[in-house]
């Protein structure tokens, strides 16, 4: 076969692929028909209602729910929190001022539109992973990995259940690597910028700066400072420099109580589900898969169980800190984008298993972007893209573990399988040909 046949059927190929996502994620949204009427929403409701909080002038993360009257339905509280002060929210006043315009509305529409926003979160991240792949067989192992763990996945299933921001944080990646696998022109400051915002959604993003301090990209760590002042201005502009000082003082006593299972106030009665309009607020887990941790545990829940416990939980947030400067540190030399991005999500991962919260099994749905490139840059290193699999398997319950830790033997194995990724160069493929300044 001459060469220019072998590009034509490559061109074929690679358009059969692009067309099999689109039957390939439909019959996905056939696996989540349950959800569009029974789901619980929760933490949908939680942010709903705190932006209708913030609106109403009240505090977001220390008004505690009330039987009777009119609040009780604006601002029902469905499961309340450990301590008397904090009430549950623990997203950002910027994700609650995101909110707002349609936090009005009724919540069973709200909760329908925010389904439509995670599938078509779904939808982009997939497409993009495609374009991202080079050549047919990456495009092809990127389709079978997206529909086989992630599409059909019991862990995107509890996302969608939940009504979590998980999807939007691995968008957040696949969008990074997009833009700096890219010819966009400035593509490391809009880079910069992106971080910035989601930094803003979620302040772990924040530590992604470092790994570019260690290798001097001033393009984007300018991108990062210069929208990190444009936010800034507009907290104070908007009056919402009040709200993140809160906010900081909720996460605290929130990280301080949340493991506190015998915590008197845990065992206080929630208030019952009721019919609002035409929505039902249900307190019910998903009935295909239950609503549990399908991956490692905080640092704090494995120090706990060997009789270690560490009250001041701002000793996590400077380990996080301390980790990030580590990896960042031994890793500087490393250019190769799949490889840098994989080290970024490294980072950002340390930081959520150092800080002293709750990993249920959505939190997995933001390994969408690692776990692609390790198994489609399976020539590099056969054994990471070994172990990525063995992983995901494991975390979507498809292998016979036994033990109520086989999550965390899924979620170690890929972490591993990321190490080895990192740290041991193989044989270099189409896709590691991109280079970050």
């Amino acid at each position: 076969m001459n060469l220019e046949a072998k590009k034509r059927r490559d061109r074929v190929i690679i358009w059969a692929i692009y067309i099999m996502y689109l039957p390939c994620f439909l019959a996905g949204l056939d696996n989540y028909n349950y959800i569009v009427n029974n789901s619980t929403s929760i933490d949908l409701l939680y942010r709903v209602v705190g932006a209708r909080m913030m609106m109403d002038g009240k505090s977001p993360y220390r008004y505690q729910w009330k039987a009777g009257g009119e609040e009780a339905i604006r601002y029902y509280h469905p499961i309340p929190r450990y301590s008397q002060s904090i009430n549950g929210v623990t997203v950002t006043p910027a994700v609650l001022w995101l909110h707002q315009p349609v936090a009005n509305a009724d919540f069973c529409q709200v909760s329908r539109m925010w389904f439509g926003v995670e599938l078509a979160l779904v939808f982009l991240s997939g497409l993009l992973l495609l374009i991202i792949c080079q050549g047919w067989q990456q495009k092809l192992l990127a389709l079978l990995t997206l529909t086989c763990f992630f599409v059909f996945g019991r862990n995107l299933y509890l996302h969608l259940h939940s009504a979590q921001l998980y999807l939007v944080y691995a968008f957040v990646f696949i969008l990074l690597y997009f833009i700096l696998s890219s010819g966009i022109t400035h593509k490391y400051i809009i880079a910069g910028v992106l971080v910035a915002v989601a930094a803003w959604l979620k302040p772990f993003f924040v530590l992604l700066v470092v790994p570019f301090l260690f290798r001097r990209n001033r393009k984007l760590i300018t991108g990062f400072a210069v929208m990190a002042v444009v936010l800034a201005l507009h907290a104070i502009l908007m009056g919402h420099t009040g709200y993140w000082i809160e906010y900081a003082s909720a996460m605290k006593e929130y990280a301080n109580d949340v493991f506190l299972r015998d915590h008197p106030d845990f065992l206080r009665i929630y208030p019952p589900p009721f019919t609002v309009s035409d929505c039902v607020y249900p307190l019910r887990q998903p009935e295909r898969f239950p609503l549990t941790a399908s991956g490692l545990a905080p640092v704090q829940y494995y120090l706990q169980r060997v009789g270690i416990e560490i009250k001041n939980t701002s000793v996590f947030f400077i380990a996080a800190t301390l980790v990030a400067v580590g990896i960042s540190a031994l890793t500087r030399h490393i250019k190769d984008l799949p490889r840098l991005m994989t080290i970024l999500f490294l980072v950002y991962l340390s930081a959520e298993l150092l800080a002293p919260v709750p990993r249920p099994g959505y939190y997995l749905v933001q390994w969408m972007l690692p776990a692609v490139l390790v198994i489609t840059n399976y020539r590099r290193n056969i054994a990471a893209a070994v172990l990525m699999v063995a992983g995901l398997f494991i975390n979507n319950g498809l292998l016979p573990v036994i033990g109520v830790h086989s999550g965390s033997l899924g979620e170690g194995l890929m972490i591993l399988a990321l190490l080895l990724f990192i740290l041991q160069r193989g044989r270099q493929d189409e896709a590691s040909q991109a280079v970050a300044e």
